[in-house]
């Protein structure tokens, strides 16, 4: 059963987003959400389905540059005009507006912050969790070039290390694809542009890799301790 009413219809969608471009240029990121949490049997009914909805909304434009944040709530109250007057939208609770430059420090502020409990609630028995912001710019060349390479200018780029006991007979295709279902809404809209260089490993394969990288390190101090001693 969804959760979602007629905002997550793709009509709806589409003619929201429509009367928001009207009103605000250069919209680089759109997120509606209903934050009302009545059932939904299915898309169909949601788009039937006219109640009054708490709207939840994020819009990410270079055209609030400069400007308060009053006055950037008074355009997307002014592009949604009709259906608050209508009352097919009875408030907008949690409305977030950001330039550009303030949605990518916002993401690489919160972006662990909401990374790490997605991942241990997808997968179970996490024992050692590394999330990392790497994020250099490839998602903006993606997006401008009209490759479609990147969905979002702003998208991250995580580098995660995931340890768990769940990992145990998958190989490492599966583990990751683990990974990427938990994040899979930012994902398929771009908010997360790519995980490079993802490792995944079980318990006892984290030890052996930290015991294999401390050896070295061993063998130098235990060498530098014989010289000095002997200098001595």
């Amino acid at each position: 059963m969804s959760k979602d009413g007629w905002p997550s219809c793709p009509h709806a969608q589409t003619r929201l987003r429509q009367q928001l471009e009207a009103q605000i240029p250069d919209i680089t990121y759109l997120d509606l959400q209903d934050l009302s949490q009545r059932d939904s049997s299915d898309q169909a009914e949601a788009c039937e389905d006219q109640r009054q909805v708490k709207l939840g909304i994020t819009v990410v434009s270079q055209a609030f540059q400069g400007l308060p944040r009053l006055q950037r709530h008074r355009m997307v109250h002014s592009a949604l005009q009709r259906e608050l007057a209508q009352g097919a939208i009875h408030a907008l609770p949690e409305m977030k507006t950001f330039t550009p430059e303030e949605w990518f420090q916002r993401d690489v502020r919160d972006a662990r912050e909401w990374v790490e409990p997605r991942l241990r609630q997808a997968i179970s028995q996490i024992e050692h969790l590394e999330v990392q912001d790497v994020t250099n710019g490839h998602a903006v060349v993606g997006y401008l070039d009209g490759s479609r390479r990147a969905l979002n200018p702003n998208g991250l780029e995580l580098e995660l290390l995931v340890v768990s006991s769940s990992f145990a007979n998958m190989k490492t295709l599966q583990r990751q694809q683990l990974v990427n279902g938990a994040l899979a809404k930012e994902l398929m809209s771009g908010e997360i542009h790519a995980l490079p260089r993802m490792k995944v490993y079980t318990p006892d394969q984290w030890e052996r890799l930290k015991s294999s990288q401390q050896q070295p390190q061993l063998v130098s101090d235990m060498k530098r301790q014989k010289l000095g001693t002997q200098c001595a």
